[in-house]
């Protein structure tokens, strides 16, 4: 971040020097072509939101779909063992009981959404790496009239200047663990050792099944909600700063050729005075990134011996 802000400092100087050694005139010119670029970032950026925001869209439907599949998925398959399946499962666990064995499906059942989550926020992370690179790349198709024009304005090229930014976006996730009703046991409650063997079936399974989709539905929603919150809210940040960051720096560039313009036009102060000052500050600021480079290079040599 230090390199990325020197850089883009050393560039303007550069500029600001540059365009105080013009004619008042020859400014003139450029303030007026700097002043269509700006208006024309604004006319043409919206297109390209746009594009971005609809495949954005897609990505969260996507994520939605897959949760989904992962609860009718989940939903059936221990219908089938606790429903359909009643009297193989019933055997199982009678071997146990009914908290022992809905304990193991429900360590099963988190295990499930944990490998779902996992792999959701890699696919995720990679999709909407792509989507981020489409926007840059449509961004600098529309913003290569500005570069262009830049370096016809300033003499100088500026697309170094826009960097990458960070996407992390910190959630509180956690599972459910938690069902509202407790499953009876076969061996110590007293009413369920009187009744009917098929009835304590019915009860406990229908039950245990009912604990089941407690824990399916509420955490394929709590996923889903979160990737879905990652996903907008990366988006949200880049799309901002990549906007803003634009908007500085050709508001910038626009400043430091109307303060030339001032500058040259009032003559108030010495333009050798000025230059030499600018060249001062180019030279504190190559001496910071040679020292920052040194640095670096003495910690690489200290991690590799040691």
């Amino acid at each position: 971040m230090l390199l990325s802000y020197a850089d883009q400092l050393q560039n303007l100087l550069k500029v600001k020097s540059d365009t105080l050694q013009l004619p008042v005139e020859e400014l003139e010119k450029k303030r007026e072509s700097m002043q269509r670029s700006i208006d024309f970032v604004a006319s043409g950026k919206v297109d390209f939101d746009a594009v971005v925001k609809s495949r954005v869209k897609q990505l969260i439907d996507k994520i939605t779909d897959q949760t989904e599949q992962k609860r009718r998925e989940l939903s059936h398959y221990y219908y089938d063992l606790l429903i359909e399946e009643k009297v193989q499962t019933w055997a199982e666990l009678k071997k146990t009981d009914a908290d022992d064995y809905f304990r193991k499906i429900a360590s099963d059942i988190l295990q499930e959404f944990d490998e779902l989550k996992t792999n959701l926020e890699e696919s995720v992370r990679e999709e909407f790496g792509n989507i981020l690179l489409q926007y840059s790349t449509l961004s600098r198709s529309f913003l290569s009239e500005i570069i262009t024009q830049m370096k016809e304005i300033l003499g100088i090229n500026i697309e170094g200047i826009i960097s990458s930014f960070d996407m992390d976006v910190y959630t509180s996730f956690y599972f459910k663990t938690d069902t509202k009703y407790s499953i009876p046991s076969i061996r110590t409650n007293m009413l369920l050792k009187i009744l009917p063997d098929k009835i304590v079936r019915s009860i406990v399974l229908k039950q245990i099944y009912t604990n089941c989709l407690e824990l399916i539905n509420p955490n394929s929603g709590r996923i889903r909600g979160d990737i879905d919150y990652k996903i907008s809210e990366s988006y949200r940040k880049f799309r901002y700063h990549f906007d803003q960051k634009l908007h500085d720096l050709l508001q910038s560039l626009k400043n430091m050729i109307e303060e030339s313009i001032r500058t040259k036009s009032s003559m108030h102060e010495n333009l050798g005075t000025i230059l030499k000052s600018l060249r001062s500050e180019q030279e504190t600021i190559s001496k910071i990134i040679e020292q920052y480079s040194l640095h670096e290079k003495n910690s690489d040599i200290i991690k590799a011996q040691s």
